[in-house]
């Protein structure tokens, strides 16, 4: 939960009309850097 916290503290600096770019950007760099990774059972 505390990261859910950090995250959305984090992106309330950004301004409202930037939010969505910053969250596609956000987004595609994890699927870039871990997409190929299968998670460990």
């Amino acid at each position: 939960m505390a990261l859910v916290r950090r995250w959305v503290t984090a992106l309330m600096l950004v301004p409202e009309s930037d939010r969505e770019s910053v969250v596609s950007g956000v987004e595609a760099r994890i699927v870039e850097e871990f997409g190929n990774e299968r998670p460990s059972d």
